[in-house]
């Protein structure tokens, strides 16, 4: 495609009032915490996780190669792809380092960014799907093969020059939910969110969502590229980076292959450190923990449990329906879709599910801990060093976060003032 690659001007791509940069070049960021309160979230509000410079591609030239093992490749404009019926998922992309800032203390993340938080957001996204196209192009849906997916995006790795790439199996790209997007919430794609199309994976790591996708190819084997052979793996807690080997089995403490994430849970209030006063001559105060919780694999979150007393006794958060999108549900062309139900409280098994409790507590420090539990009933882990690995990557252990109520008298003194990273757990 006609593409040139542009350095990213935070500046021309989100309000910086709204957003946390943690890195300009390539730009990396999240919103600050109101934006996860709605359902949808906002274009200008979605997370940003780039690995380069990013591509600017010119739509009016643009083509999607589709080649491999098929018999009948294609080459594909923008034009050609909005041709097919328009179809919608409703689902939400996850980085794999979410809450890499929670394992700052516990070892080195080398070449890693360590202030990642809640790289999180759900979106309409609207396109062609990745099945109809690979049935047109002549794949064999039941031979052993992989989807091997090319973006228009450059970095250097290892002393070269290489495009980002990554690999699903083609038995997942051939489901229903798996999707060629251009818009995004009803509006086309901005370059900062891959235009003029992107790989939507529902229940898969946003690392297997290829940005500025401009090639996919059908292949016996995983991509070579860096990014699949390397990157997005998971080692266990007592492998060094030093003496990593990639190509061990996880037999024998080599990595394992990150595709669908875990249950995880993030808290959006308490922040870190927040005090809530006793009203007037009252003996208690009610705090409102609220946050959201998902899963991979379409699994749907069926508890959200909370302590606010070192884990000896718990209690259920209610979990929030999930907000029906009439112009999702209305397009015909989304029946028989996994990734949309007809289920009034969570018709959509790729989204995230919005959790609240209120607690009533007298005057002390307490430690909120939640724990999510999945549809097949997997569920978080208590203790956060058991999930470090090199990378930083698929932190799920229980959210923990510090706040205090303080008595009409001020016996707790001073409320504290948020860290820089108010959302950072113990």
């Amino acid at each position: 495609p006609n593409l040139r690659q542009q350095p990213t001007m935070v500046s021309r791509v989100h309000h910086k009032k709204n957003f946390v940069t943690h890195c300009v070049e390539p730009l990396i960021g999240e919103p600050l915490e109101s934006s996860y309160e709605s359902f949808i979230t906002a274009h200008e509000n979605f997370f940003v996780r780039n690995h380069g410079s990013l591509p600017i591609i010119d739509s009016a030239t643009y083509k999607l190669e589709i080649k491999g093992s098929l018999t009948n490749p294609l080459s594909l404009s923008l034009a050609d792809l909005k041709s097919y019926p328009k179809v919608d998922v409703v689902a939400t992309m996850i980085s794999c380092d979410a809450r890499r800032n929670e394992m700052i203390g516990l070892g080195p993340h080398p070449g890693e960014l360590a202030s990642i938080s809640k790289p999180v957001g759900t979106a309409i996204w609207s396109g062609v799907s990745l099945n109809v196209l690979l049935e047109k192009a002549g794949v064999d849906r039941n031979a052993s093969l992989y989807v091997n997916s090319r973006g228009a995006d450059q970095v250097n790795r290892q002393r070269k020059r290489i495009n980002f790439e990554t690999t699903i199996p083609l038995k997942k790209a051939m489901s229903s939910e798996v999707i060629l997007a251009y818009e995004m919430n009803g509006q086309p794609l901005s370059p900062v969110h891959g235009a003029p199309l992107r790989l939507v994976v529902p229940g898969h790591i946003g690392e297997r969502w290829v940005q500025w996708l401009t090639q996919i190819e059908i292949s016996p084997e995983p991509s070579k590229n860096f990014f699949q052979r390397e990157a997005f793996k998971l080692f266990p807690p007592y492998v060094a980076y030093k003496s990593a080997n990639w190509e061990a089995p996880p037999s024998e403490g080599g990595p394992v292959e990150i595709q669908e994430y875990p249950v995880n849970s993030f808290v959006l209030s308490p922040i870190l450190n927040q005090s809530f006063p006793v009203s007037g001559d009252q003996t208690q105060q009610r705090v409102r923990a609220n946050g959201f919780a998902l899963s991979g694999g379409g699994r749907k979150i069926v508890r959200v449990d909370v302590s606010v007393d070192d884990a000896k006794t718990w209690k259920a958060a209610l979990i929030l329906p999930q907000e029906v999108q009439p112009q999702v549900q209305n397009n015909p062309n989304n029946r028989n879709n996994p990734a949309i139900s007809d289920s009034p409280s969570h018709p959509y098994p790729f989204a995230w599910s919005k959790w609240q409790i209120d607690l009533t507590l007298p005057p002390g420090d307490y430690v909120l801990l939640v724990r999510a539990m999945d549809s097949s009933l997997n569920t978080m882990p208590q203790d956060l060093a058991q999930m470090y690995n090199i990378r930083g990557y698929l932190n799920n252990s229980w959210n923990r976060v510090r706040f205090s109520v303080k008595g009409a008298t001020g016996d707790k003194g001073k409320p504290s003032a948020p860290p820089a990273n108010p959302r950072a757990s113990l």
